[in-house]
């Protein structure tokens, strides 16, 4: 048996959402750690630019991960 039979497209949809979320939350967790370590090796190393692309990178990524939680909440 499906874990799907017997249940309404809605009560799928809420429970894909939820897990949607629970993913996001880890990945903005790692990326978290990535900009804070970024962020360190850019202020040891003011002269190099990559760390400061990196880091710049990093919190994009972060804003894009914010966005798609606004998309996802939009549409619920």
């Amino acid at each position: 048996m499906s874990k799907l039979e017997g249940r309404s497209k809605e009560d799928v949809y809420y429970d894909l959402i939820s897990d949607l979320m629970s993913l996001k939350k880890s990945i903005k967790f790692l990326l978290e750690l990535e900009c804070e370590k970024l962020y360190t090796l850019k202020e040891k190393d003011l002269g190099n630019p990559h760390y400061s692309n990196n880091y710049k990178k990093c919190n994009e990524r972060l804003h894009k991960l914010d966005n798609l939680t606004i998309l996802i909440k939009s549409d619920e």
